[in-house]
């Protein structure tokens, strides 16, 4: 039995368990690209995504898309990705001086 620790609920010693992710490896370029990733927050991106998420803006963002385009995706996971690779989070404990 693998007791490794995980950095997203969905991942079980380095496989990700989530079916609408498409399950296979948890690697981190895979890790840093799912909507579902549920971990520590990877970059500015998933800070944003929770504070935005707690306050009802996403909600009411995918509303509005909605109500304009017919569709929920109102471009915030988008967005979330690539403010996740242009500023994420250093782990200053792994930081080289």
């Amino acid at each position: 039995m693998c007791h490794s620790a995980s950095l997203c609920r969905w991942q079980l010693c380095g496989s990700c368990r989530n079916e609408s992710a498409g399950q296979g490896e948890a690697t981190a370029e895979r890790c840093m690209s799912c909507q579902h990733y549920s971990g520590p927050a990877r970059g500015m991106g998933d800070i944003l995504h929770r504070i935005t998420s707690a306050t009802g803006v996403a909600w009411a963002a995918a509303k509005v898309a909605e109500a304009t385009t017919g569709s929920t995706d109102c471009g915030c996971e988008q967005r979330r990705q690539a403010l996740n690779r242009a500023l994420p989070l250093v782990d200053r404990g792994t930081q080289e001086q």
